[in-house]
């Protein structure tokens, strides 16, 4: 289903979406994946699982935002080194994902997806793992996309994740905590 069909399906069917219980349609899958004894493996599966979305869709770079309004507003510097990758259907944007360089580190500053387009709209790939339901969708992949771009050329990955919906998604994709300020989480991945 496309986006434009979601949207659609949404707006005649609004029980059956849960747009507005933001963060929790994956019904706590950070919890469950954190409880997971062979975590190794699950990591190794929603890499497999992502890899099939990412082979549905259009993704494209861009770089070099500095001096952008958006990204000043935001408190950059203008000479900060600021990229993103967009992921497109149908020629629109229905998620992206900012980032910038620092040495050999990625910094990873936003990931957003469109209302339509997350995993609660349908728009997901489900697995299974040790008897628990798992789902990936188009975050997973921009964050995938970012590593496959990357472990070549940088040492690590990071990222400030607050929610636990982003949590799950780095996690899942093989970053770990390293330190935690109440709900924000610095989470890393060494490439």
């Amino acid at each position: 289903m496309k986006r434009n069909e979601r949207k659609v399906y949404y707006n005649n069917n609004p029980s059956n979406f849960n747009l507005d219980f933001d963060f929790n349609f994956d019904f706590n899958g950070l919890e469950r994946f954190n409880n997971l004894k062979k975590k190794t493996e699950a990591i190794e599966l929603f890499k497999i699982k992502t890899l099939e979305i990412l082979k549905k869709y259009s993704f494209l770079e861009i770089t070099n935002y500095s001096g952008q309004d958006c990204y000043v507003k935001r408190g950059y510097e203008l000479d900060d080194n600021l990229n993103s990758f967009v992921i497109l259907e149908d020629l629109k944007i229905i998620g992206f994902i900012t980032y910038s360089f620092k040495k050999k580190i990625c910094k990873i500053d936003r990931i957003a997806i469109d209302e339509f387009s997350k995993r609660r709209s349908g728009l997901t790939i489900k697995l299974n793992i040790e008897n628990s339901d798992f789902t990936v969708g188009i975050g997973h992949s921009l964050v995938l996309n970012i590593i496959m771009k990357l472990e070549n050329e940088y040492s690590q990955i990071e990222v400030e994740a607050i929610s636990d919906e982003s949590k799950y998604i780095f996690k899942s994709l093989g970053f770990v905590e390293a330190s935690s300020k109440n709900t924000h989480s610095l989470l890393y991945k060494k490439l």
